[in-house]
């Protein structure tokens, strides 16, 4: 058996999988400029995948899973200058997940992991503020899987990009998954000409810059893209599925 999906599925299907009290994953990513390579869906594309491969881990073991349909606007103030993002306010996005959940509760969902693929900090706050309510929901477990719950030594090992902080946005490691799992969202004539750009982005912000551009990044994309693979890719989103995977287990104490 396959993990359901919910925005694919007829409603008696939902039900019937219901009845079997299944985790619910919540992919969770972002609608923004990604370089002039990725498709502004690129954060959701990886959540998605992400969700994916860690309901195939979890079906296989006998656990039934719900794919939720992606949260796919979010916090996105550092890309806003760019044509392609569309920034929600923080008590939006908290509104839309929790919203999210609390209607599958009133279904009689009770198990959740929210898998978060856009990084920045105004955004995992307001995760956190959502994952907070609903797991204050009588009878109701809620947890998230972002950056956070890899160690920097995993980064270092799995994701580095050059030097600093690892993972940079639209860089190579989220180009190599995209490219892994729908590749028809990588513009690769594009891709090939793209020079690195070796900002550390946090650091920038600290310094007084307000966004991307700001920050030394005129295209909206950071690290070395063009030495981006699939198959680098796909083991990525393997690993990042293993963790999400590990957490869903947790929420019942297997």
């Amino acid at each position: 058996m396959s993990a359901l999906e919910w925005r694919s599925a007829p409603w008696t299907a939902v039900e019937q999988a219901i009845a079997q009290d299944p985790v619910f994953l919540l992919p969770v990513g972002a609608m923004e400029a990604h370089g002039p390579h990725l498709s502004n869906d690129a954060d959701t594309v990886i959540a998605t995948a992400v969700a994916r491969r860690a309901a195939a881990l979890l079906e296989a073991e006998g656990e039934r899973v719900v794919i939720l349909p992606a949260v796919e606007c979010s916090v996105c103030e550092a890309a806003a200058p760019f044509p392609g993002t569309i920034s929600y306010p923080a008590e939006v996005v908290s509104a839309v997940i929790a919203g999210t959940c609390r209607e599958v509760v009133r279904h009689g969902g009770r198990r959740f992991v929210v898998n978060v693929h856009h990084w920045d900090p105004p955004h995992l706050a307001a995760v956190d503020a959502a994952v907070r309510e609903v797991a204050g929901w009588e009878g109701v477990a809620c947890v998230a899987f972002d950056r956070r719950s890899l160690s920097d030594a995993d980064v270092a090992e799995r994701f580095r990009e050059g030097e600093g902080t690892g993972v940079r946005h639209g860089g190579r490691v989220e180009t190599a998954m995209v490219l892994a799992e729908q590749p028809d969202h990588v513009a690769e004539q594009a891709l090939g000409g793209l020079a690195p750009v070796w900002v550390n982005l946090m650091p920038a912000l600290r310094a007084g810059a307000r966004d991307f551009r700001e920050a030394g990044a005129s295209d909206a994309y950071f690290g070395d893209p063009a030495n981006a693979g699939a198959e680098e890719g796909d083991a990525m989103l393997e690993h990042l599925a293993r963790g999400v995977a590990e957490l869903a287990r947790a929420l019942d104490g297997r």
